[in-house]
């Protein structure tokens, strides 16, 4: 498997994002849940592989979380808890989405998908900001 640079990434994470707010505006809810989600997760492989973190094949945001630098930091999942606005916006995405998910009908609702797009978003922008 070729290894993807971590500029490709972050431009299909940004290119995920948008398809996401395309998606809400065309009140596509579960599109714009898979969307995000990939945009998230494109955006975290950016940043181990920025990193030369080694990380395995997985669409799963907390195994990715998890990945470890040579020192032995859990650099993303270390910043995401030691930041006290962002640990319960990653708590509330990670406790709403499974990889499975993928293959399902969601069935979202406006009600439903604002908190969580509102978690996506800010989220997303902070790791922008923190390591990119």
């Amino acid at each position: 498997m070729t290894k993807i640079d971590f500029e490709t990434l972050k431009k299909k994470a940004w290119e995920h994002k948008r398809i996401a707010e395309y998606a809400i505006a065309d009140e596509l809810y579960d599109q714009a849940m898979l969307n995000w989600n990939f945009a998230l997760e494109m955006l975290m492989k950016s940043v181990l592989q920025k990193d030369g973190i080694t990380y395995t094949k997985t669409h799963d945001l907390y195994v990715m979380s998890e990945c470890r630098n040579s020192k032995g930091v859990k650099i993303l999942l270390s910043s995401i808890n030691s930041t006290r606005s962002i640990r319960p916006l990653w708590t509330r995405i990670y406790n709403i989405w499974k990889p499975e998910m993928r293959y399902r009908n969601l069935g979202f609702v406006p009600d439903d998908f604002i908190e969580i797009f509102d978690a996506y978003e800010r989220v997303y922008k902070w790791i922008e900001d923190q390591f990119l």
